[in-house]
């Protein structure tokens, strides 16, 4: 999981102006009013005044990371009842806290399923990118996208069900981070599809249809994968690779109904008739 503080994530997006990051301060930008995510950072002791000491030492501060056992059991709840019908009281529940205590935590659920979705996809990110740094051509970095989106969805089925159908229960600003989260991830699909067109690798009309088409498949995965099946991880990931490739080729359809009619024709005899392949 991913493990960044969630006040320097606010930072690292930018959502606090340069000079803070750096150590500015506090009356050269404002302090007073400034808030972001109504979190306030933390007391920075470069700061001499002591004013602006007091203010940062009855700031108040980012919550604590969330505890594994607490974003487990929200992942359970949400992927079985789904995010409306599972409350802070049932998680609680699960993990044996006090809802009291749950709020240590967090400040409310919607705070607890962005937090989920934004750990979820910058772990997709960076298995991603590690994946495409041995892939040279475009058909290398799409059958690396691919294989690893395949595998960290199979080693992590409930969370990848939540991340996929609970996008509609974000509200506001939680749920254009994520939004815009998800287009950077597809865009790297759509730089590798692109290219792969333009050098005459791959034959799609649609580059952003094809690459959510692609990414579909790949996530597809998580509803149906069991650690109990006859394939494993590594398996499946190369066999779906295939299928995305046979897809952005446009190759795939065309060869099973030249293989269907091969094989009628073999039927057919000396007559030399052939059914055409059914819809």
């Amino acid at each position: 999981m991913a493990t960044q503080p969630r006040l320097a994530r606010f930072c690292a997006n930018g959502f606090l102006p340069k000079n803070i990051r750096e150590g500015a301060r506090g009356d050269d930008i404002g302090l007073t009013s400034y808030r972001a995510f109504d979190y306030k950072f933390p007391i920075d002791r470069s700061i001499k005044s002591g004013d602006e000491m007091a203010r940062f030492q009855t700031a108040k501060k980012a919550p604590p990371p969330l505890p594994a056992e607490l974003r487990d059991a929200a992942i359970a709840l949400f992927a079985e009842f789904g995010y409306a019908a599972t409350g802070i009281r049932e998680i609680a529940r699960r993990t044996g806290l006090s809802s009291a205590a749950m709020y240590h935590y967090l400040r409310s659920k919607q705070d607890l399923l962005f937090e989920l979705m934004y750990d979820s996809m910058q772990d997709q990110f960076s298995v991603a990118r590690a994946a495409l740094e041995s892939a040279q051509d475009p058909q290398g970095r799409v059958t690396a996208l691919a294989r690893s989106h395949v595998l960290l969805t199979a080693s992590r089925r409930l969370e990848t069900l939540v991340t996929e159908n609970e996008v509609r229960s974000l509200t506001g600003e939680n749920r254009q981070e994520i939004t815009a989260l998800r287009d950077e991830y597809a865009a790297l699909w759509r730089a590798a599809i692109s290219d792969g067109v333009a050098q005459g690798i791959f034959g799609v009309a649609d580059v952003k249809l094809a690459s959510f088409a692609a990414i579909e498949m790949c996530t597809s995965v998580s509803r149906w994968y069991s650690p109990q099946g006859p394939l494993t991880p590594e398996e499946i990931s190369q066999t779906y690779a295939g299928f995305v490739l046979d897809m952005l080729r446009g190759g795939g359809a065309v060869s099973a109904t030249n293989k269907t009619v091969d094989q009628q024709k073999g039927k057919a005899g000396k007559s030399g008739r052939v059914k055409p392949p059914a819809d």
